[in-house]
């Protein structure tokens, strides 16, 4: 008897040999199986949605030997396509429940094809259904209104305390799901109060992350989580939502993260903030080349890291100034100082009035 590729030959009491198949990986695109298209990996990132990408194997199938072309695979590939990927698992015998799971379903984001002296090669990346609701773009305020409902204002910036002034209505406005948040205030109240880390954070996600694709923490959640730092003149116009959540959370070294699991009939996602203070430590050990192997003592087979390099900031513009020379002058944060240009004859006068530790040189160097 000869068994299929990638199978298993389960021997039983009788003299029927039943094949099993091994697990393998099944993509759909736009509805379609792709039994040409292959996994390749799935990645996920702080601050974006889960990204996975896909090869397409050309030439001529070992199975049913047929020859497929770079130009006759690359338009059923577009961008926008809703791509699948599921785990058909293996092992399983006949009349039993395979169980499959769907591990990554997105769209069709990035299309790379190739052609070169050693061959063709056609790969494309997806993006979780997420990444649609983490570019939303925010802006406008839902404000309080005079008979105490509340009104999304789209004509106003989303600024939080604009010039340290207080913007937020003092009643917590309940959408009707017992989840209540606060809302901007109407234009100079005599009850207004002053935007928090947590209410802001909260807000964000009442008004712009509710979505059927996941699932969102509750506002009373974030509330109660988070911490209340007062925030000052915060403007996020315009911003995409991923990026205002995360400016946020910077001042408390959080990030945003979307939590992926797969299911049968679909990837189950949930919007998480992940905070440092909250984080779980996981510790893993690998033992020295050479020693015997121990699977206690060893817990990966191999490790690779990845290093990015960006722009960092080299210089620092020093604003407002102090008024007087006495040790009690007083600082004017709206002023502007400007240091005197460096030249070579002045270089290093302007290196020793910067270092010199008096109020006006202190306000210079800043």
């Amino acid at each position: 008897m000869t068994a299929p590729a990638h199978c298993a030959a389960w021997f039983g009491g009788s003299s029927a040999v039943t094949v099993l198949a091994a697990p393998q990986v099944q993509v759909v695109i736009d509805g379609r199986p792709a039994p040409r298209a292959r996994l390749e990996t799935v990645e996920t990132e702080m601050g974006r949605a889960p990204r996975a990408t896909f090869s397409v194997g050309l030439g001529r199938g070992s199975e049913d030997g047929v020859d497929v072309r770079l130009e006759a695979a690359a338009p059923a590939i577009r961008p926008g396509l809703y791509v699948l990927a599921r785990l058909l698992r293996g092992g399983v015998l006949p009349g039993e429940s395979r169980g499959d799971l769907v591990i990554f379903e997105g769209r069709i984001v990035d299309v790379e094809m190739d052609f070169s002296p050693d061959g063709e090669v056609l790969q494309f990346e997806a993006e979780d259904l997420a990444a649609e609701v983490l570019r939303r773009r925010v802006g406008g305020q839902r404000i309080e209104t005079a008979e105490g409902s509340a009104e999304a204002v789209a004509g106003l910036d989303l600024v939080f305390n604009p010039g340290g002034r207080p913007n937020a209505s003092g009643i917590l406005y309940d959408p009707g799901d017992g989840d209540a948040y606060a809302i901007f205030a109407p234009a100079s109240p005599p009850g207004a109060v002053a935007w928090t880390l947590n209410e802001a954070v909260a807000y964000l996600l009442a008004e712009f992350a509710a979505s059927d694709a996941w699932h969102v923490p509750s506002r009373g959640w974030v509330r109660q989580t988070l911490e209340a730092v007062p925030l000052r003149d915060v403007a996020l116009e315009g911003r995409p939502l991923s990026e205002a959540i995360e400016a946020l959370l910077e001042p408390l070294g959080g990030r945003l993260l979307v939590a992926v699991e797969p299911g049968d009939l679909g990837v189950s996602r949930s919007l998480t903030l992940w905070l440092p203070n909250r984080a779980r430590c996981v510790s893993l050990a690998h033992q020295r080349v050479g020693e015997v192997f121990r699977s206690s003592a060893t817990h990966f087979s191999g490790l690779g890291a990845r290093v990015h390099f960006a722009a960092a900031p080299r210089r620092y513009v020093a604003r407002g100034g102090r008024s007087g020379s006495s040790p009690h002058s007083t600082w004017s944060p709206g002023g502007t100082t400007r240091l005197p240009p460096t030249t070579p004859t002045n270089s290093a006068q302007a290196r020793t009035r910067t270092s010199t530790p008096s109020a006006t040189s202190s306000a210079r160097g800043s």
